[in-house]
């Protein structure tokens, strides 16, 4: 594959960032919007185009020879603003710093620098080139081998994309903006000739010189406009002809002059400093770090990949675990067969303990030496492995319990999980040990899936090389002790290891509780969905008889024809494909003014339910200990929520009476009990105390109804005289603020107008003046720091609250009023948990607890300890925390969870 050079329009970047960025200013006071846009721009564009050589053009100030011979060229813009005058240099000098080369003439403008680099590099390399722009006129540039992409639409114009968008060749652009004229440089067109015309002279003529030849067959106003062109289309040519051989002097003699070069941390640091650019700031100083230590790291590493210790001898073993007892931490990586832990087979394990490595394969590979068979292997190592006092780092801490569980070993003694400490410090970080090791360490490795994707049973993996497979694991352990390294330093600077200390108390506690699972009953479920069919069946049938025909109802295609083709109902938005969109969304806001919607909604509901619960349940019950066991990640959602999988728990529905029919089937066995443990309002709670607003925090600590309370503020009457619909309002906009619901979301919510729901929102905020303080400084800190946190001081970054998307820009602020919320009470949550587990074992309870589900927590308690769990519980969940509202749970009991619920 040819390599690219990619060329930046920097003038281009300049104004987009300069006029779509807020007025930002450093600690000074300078402006810093710009700088920052163009700068974020030129890092994603840099992440997204995989290539090493690049060039940053720019406009020069100077009069270019354009201006010479047109002197209207360009008259009508106004000049530079003075604020991004300022900021000009400083992006010079990041980009420069930052390693890439600029080039600018006092000569030629942008577009006839990029035309003349693009003519040279076509010569000299066999190079594609990608202009990252959007100017129309550079995709007159086009070729088979240069490409345009516009970053604000991420558009990407080849040969086809420009006939796509222009309905020409780019070998026809300049003939068709000399048709047209270009407004945006003052440049004339021809009168009466816009851009479908222009298209459809082009097209019959084949070009404007032919048009010329034939202008006499031309008719009507259009001829004559022509004909009173002819004498300028000369000039206009040269202005709108980019001049692809400028004299650059001797910047470009090969392609190697467009090389990206080291970056020069020293002034980077100096420009992100000044600029209060904090998050580049501690990057770039993480990547000095690195800079400077990262070839001794590969060496080291490489060094001891040279001398990896395959156990395949009776001497090697014991010098292994003679190695292991030694006194010092050992980090480990376990290779084990499946995604689904509690379903695996161990298939090796390598070490690194007092600098040496070791590789023990598991799959029997000289089967007569009965010393290296993977049970006479585990019987050795299992002391160690359960010995607490033994030190391990490895990474995915819980999925190895529970892989070692199956071979009937109990993992003890993990000291850390990098795994858990890169999502601490950042629970964007794709966690998998090769991206880790990328991003912090900057060394390249595969991935599993790349080395043994296709391996699904433990037979598969007995195919592979031993020698590559030895090197591959290895290099795993040497990774997790170095990122190790890195994050515990990482974790004490940013002040985080009391909440890294939490997620590794809450990884215990979870395998325990996966491992215990839920018992379900089959029978129940398979009468559910026998129930579901016959509605389902139902529902069909509604949908043909208002349609007038059968078609496949999951169909999204056929779906959109019937809705916008046959059945004429406005349109709402299309998919990136261009098909009509039926997703949630597009049939709720159809359902407001129809009936078909609301019956596919409902149909969409059933078969949801049916096929991810009622049909699926009973095949995911454990055939050896006949009971339901979901997978809790602890890395799933950013702000520190638990979720779960295989099945997913979260998704069950609360208060529908189909939600309450799947909870049916989830029971207690006999002698016991569930027991339902839910946080009342726990946001709303944790919003009291976060806004410190008094009414509010009132309102909880006088036991009152929230929903009834607010809705008497906002509708001014008494509490007692609230309504059913008024408490709903007021329901919607409790819980829709702690999203960041818009005036636009509440009264779609509501079914009101506009004006009636800011109408409730202006109340609202004038009853509880500090809820409105606190979501305006939560964005501004986001926007100042990059992140936001939790009252424990867990950090949720907030990447997109200075991009150049509005929309992204929108949904990150969403995001910082609530993640600080969602947050704290899913750190309240794991305290919970972590109090109640150990209450339990402290006091040799048969109570275990079997599922955590949104803010509940679900127990299986022996009939004689269920009085004693509700009656310690509210102190064990309630009195964990000291925050200015109290908290409260709703207990409830029953034979199954919905009982229990």
């Amino acid at each position: 594959m040819s390599e690219k050079l990619l060329l930046l329009d920097g003038s281009s970047y300049l104004y987009r960032a300069f006029y779509a960025m807020p007025d930002l200013r450093n600690s000074r006071g300078e402006p810093t919007g710009a700088i920052y846009g163009v700068i974020n721009m030129l890092r994603k564009l840099l992440s997204d185009q995989d290539t090493n050589y690049v060039a940053c053009v720019f406009d020069s100030s100077e009069k270019t020879f354009r201006k010479d011979i047109f002197s209207s060229y360009k008259a009508n813009r106004s000049s530079m603003p003075d604020d991004l005058v300022k900021q000009t240099e400083y992006i010079y000098k990041i980009i420069e710093a930052l390693g890439l080369p600029i080039y600018h003439s006092n000569s030629f403008e942008a577009d006839d620098i990029i035309g003349s680099i693009v003519t040279k590099i076509l010569e000299i390399s066999d190079f594609n080139v990608v202009i990252s722009s959007g100017d129309k006129d550079l995709s007159q540039l086009v070729n088979k081998r240069v490409s345009i992409i516009n970053t604000m639409s991420n558009d990407i114009l080849d040969e086809e994309g420009v006939a796509r968008k222009f309905g020409i060749p780019p070998n026809l652009i300049v003939d068709y903006l000399m048709l047209i004229g270009d407004s945006v440089d003052n440049v004339p067109g021809v009168k009466k000739i816009g851009p479908k015309t222009a298209v459809k002279l082009l097209n019959k003529y084949g070009s404007l010189n032919n048009i010329i030849s034939n202008i006499d067959e031309i008719p009507g106003l259009i001829g004559k406009n022509l004909r009173d062109f002819i004498d300028k289309f000369e000039i206009t040519r040269k202005l709108l002809t980019i001049k692809c051989d400028c004299d650059l002097g001797d910047r470009i003699n090969s392609k190697e002059d467009f090389l990206i070069k080291p970056m020069i941390y020293n002034e980077l640091i100096n420009l992100y400093t000044r600029f209060d650019f904090n998050l580049w700031l501690d990057e770039i100083k993480d990547e000095y770090y690195y800079s400077n230590h990262v070839n001794d790291r590969e060496l080291f590493i490489d060094n001891l990949l040279r001398d990896v210790e395959i156990v395949d001898s009776i001497d090697y073993l014991y010098s292994f675990l003679e190695c292991l007892n030694n006194p010092g931490v050992v980090s480990v990586d376990f290779i084990f067969t499946s995604t689904v832990p509690m379903l695996s087979k161990l298939v090796a394990i390598s070490c690194f303990s007092n600098k040496r490595l070791f590789y023990i394969p598991m799959l029997d590979h000289k089967p007569d030496n009965l010393y290296l068979q993977k049970n006479y292997i585990l019987s050795l190592l299992k002391p160690w492995i359960e010995d607490s006092t033994k030190q391990k780092i490895v990474h995915n801490a819980k999925n190895c319990f529970h892989v070692l569980y199956n071979e009937g070993i109990e993992l003890k003694g993990v000291r850390d999980d990098v795994m858990l400490q890169a999502y601490v410090l950042d629970s964007h970080n794709n966690i998998s040990i090769d991206k880790l090791s990328e991003k912090y360490l900057q060394i390249k490795h595969n991935s599993y899936k790349e080395i043994y994707g296709k391996c699904k049973e433990i037979d598969d993996f007995s195919d592979f090389d031993i020698i590559a497979s030895a090197n591959y694991s290895a290099k795993n352990s040497l990774i997790i002790m170095e990122l190790c390294i890195e994050f515990s330093k990482l974790l004490e600077k940013d002040s985080l290891n009391s909440i890294y200390d939490l997620e590794m108390k809450i990884s215990n506690i979870l395998s325990i509780i996966e491992i215990n699972g839920v018992e379900i009953d089959s029978n129940k479920l398979k009468d559910h969905s026998l129930n579901l069919s016959d509605k389902i069946s139902k529902l069909e049938s509604e949908v043909f008889n208002i349609v007038g025909k059968s078609f496949n109802l999951n169909s999204p295609k056929q779906l959109g024809d019937i809705l916008f083709g046959l059945m004429k109902y406005p349109l709402v938005k299309k998919t990136s494909a261009g098909l009509h969109s039926t997703d949630e969304s597009v049939l709720r806001k159809l359902s407001n003014d129809f009936l078909l919607p609301n019956i596919i909604l409902e149909y969409r509901s059933l078969t949801k339910l049916k096929s991810t619960y009622t049909d699926k349940l009973p095949s995911m019950v454990n055939i050896n200990t006949g009971r339901l066991h979901t997978t809790y990640s602890q890395i799933g959602v950013i702000t520190g929520r638990l979720s779960s999988s295989y099945p997913n728990l979260q998704n069950i529905p609360v208060r529908t009476d189909l939600g309450r029919m799947i909870r049916q089937a989830f029971v207690s066995r006999e002698d016991y009990l569930l027991i339902s443990a839910d946080y009342s309002q726990i946001e709303l709670r944790v919003m009291a105390h976060i806004s410190d607003d008094t009414n509010l925090k009132i309102s909880f600590s006088e036991g009152k109804d929230i929903h009834s309370a607010t809705a008497s503020e906002i509708f001014d009457t008494d509490i007692c005289n609230v309504s059913h619909e008024q408490r709903r309002s007021a329901k919607a906009i409790n819980f829709g603020l702690l999203y960041g619901m818009s005036v636009f979301g509440l009264s779609s919510a509501l079914k009101i107008s506009r004006s009636s729901a800011k109408q409730y929102m202006d109340r609202y905020f004038f009853r509880y003046p500090l809820v409105a303080v606190y979501m305006e400084d939560i964005c501004k800190k986001a926007k100042k720091y990059g992140y936001v946190e939790t009252i424990f001081g867990r950090r949720i970054y907030t990447p997109e609250i200075h991009g150049s998307s509005i929309n992204n820009r929108q949904s990150s602020e969403r995001a910082a009023m609530n993640a600080p919320i969602q947050g704290t009470a899913a750190d309240i949550m794991k305290m919970a948990m972590i109090s109640v587990h150990n209450w339990l074992v402290k006091n040799n309870m048969k109570t275990r607890i079997v599922m955590q589900v949104h803010d509940e927590l679900i127990f299986e308690a022996h009939e004689t300890e269920v009085q004693i769990l509700k009656d310690v519980l509210p102190s064990l969940m309630c009195d964990i925390v000291n925050i200015s509202v109290p908290l409260v749970i709703e207990i409830g009991t029953g034979k199954n969870w919905s009982q229990a619920h």
